[in-house]
């Protein structure tokens, strides 16, 4: 899993769902070192459901 500091990054929105995808890995977005917002890979269930 990595972090990314948003204040210390600036790192385009595409590079890192780009990564999440390829690697089908999370992301934790911090703000001062404390953690603010988790990305992660979306998966389809097999029924359909969301």
């Amino acid at each position: 899993m990595k972090h990314l500091d948003i204040d210390k990054t600036n790192i385009d929105l595409t590079v890192i769902i780009n990564e999440i995808a390829t690697n089908q890995s999370e992301v934790v977005i911090t703000r001062q070192g404390l953690p603010v917002a988790r990305i992660v890979p979306y998966t389809i269930s097999k029924s359909g459901s969301r």
